[in-house]
Order: structure tokens, then sequence, then C-alpha cells
């Protein structure tokens, strides 16, 4: 069997995978334990009442961590969100 995930080189045994070299979120994003639940931009953006904008601009100045998906977008570990919700205790008045 024959596993392409990109340019790079080839693993040797009798199963031959090329590993890519710009492949590092797509393994973090499949490797994740499959029972953690993963928000969207919109749904993180709804706990703050923020635009889902404000919740990519945080990703990006490295205020919240993501795990990109193998379409490339953003997800966001629903227990680091939580924590970071408790610790700013800022959630949108109910």
């Amino acid at each position: 069997m024959r596993i392409d995930l990109g340019v790079g080189e080839t693993v040797g045994g009798s199963e031959h995978v090329t590993v890519g070299v710009a492949l590092q979120e797509e393994v973090t994003a499949i490797s994740r334990p499959f029972d953690e639940e993963l928000l969207t931009p919109g749904q993180v953006a709804a706990l703050f009442c923020v635009d889902p904008k404000t919740v990519s601009r945080w990703a990006k100045a490295g205020k919240i961590g993501f795990v990109t998906t193998l379409g490339g977008h953003r997800r966001y570990r629903s227990t680091e969100v939580h924590a970071l919700l408790r610790s700013l205790d800022d959630s949108c008045p109910s």
C-alpha cells in the first residue's frame, strides 16, 4: 500500500509512505484525540460576544490555540476556549 501525503521522501518497509514537508498542521489535526470537541470560529465568537474575524485575529496573535483542518479551516479546542473564557470572565450576558 502507498499513501501519498505530499512532496517529501519515501520511508521504506513493506508499506511506502511519502511524507510531505508542509503537512505539520494536517498531521496535528489527524493525530489529535478523537474525543476532543472542536469549535468553529463562529461558535467561539458567540461565547465571547465578538465577531468571528476577531477570533481569527486572536489566533494569528497567538492568544488562542487552534487546529487546522485538512481543508485549511481553523478549529478551536473546547477545553482551551472555556478555560480562556473563565479566566477573562467576559462571557456574553444572558
